[in-house]
Parts: C-alpha cells; sequence; structure tokens
C-alpha cells in the first residue's frame, strides 16, 4: 500500500515528472480545465458522495479511486 504524505511546493515542482507520483486535482472540472499542475487529474471531490452527500460504499468508491488512477 503507498503511503500518503504532505509536501511543499518547490517538492511538487521538483518532482512533476516523476513517473511513480500521482497529483490530484480535487476541484470541479471547470476549474481544472481554466488551469493545473502538469500531468495532474482531475478526481472532483463531490463525486465521492451520494445525493444524500453521504461517501459512496466501498465498490463505488474504490471504481472512483481507480478511474483516477489509484490502486
Amino acid at each position: 500500500m503507498s503511503a500518503v504524505s504532505w509536501v511543499s511546493p518547490d517538492w511538487v515542482r521538483d518532482h512533476l515528472s516523476d513517473p511513480g507520483i500521482l497529483l490530484l486535482d480535487p476541484r470541479r472540472p471547470m476549474k481544472y480545465m481554466s488551469g493545473h499542475l502538469e500531468g495532474a487529474v482531475n478526481l472532483p471531490v463531490y463525486t465521492a458522495f451520494d445525493e444524500q452527500t453521504r461517501l459512496l460504499e466501498p465498490n463505488p468508491l474504490a471504481r472512483w479511486a481507480a478511474d483516477a488512477g489509484l490502486s
């Protein structure tokens, strides 16, 4: 299982082309399309919730993450 880490903007700049790094942009698609970091994948956080604003069940949540390249 991969670890999640908080990093500095300088670290991100230095690793933008690293194939082992997946950058996620949690904003809505229109904001993402207006500008994002090179290589960032749009994974809008609001889509991880159902109509009642509950977090998706495990299987749909896993598909949601897998669609963005997370395993």
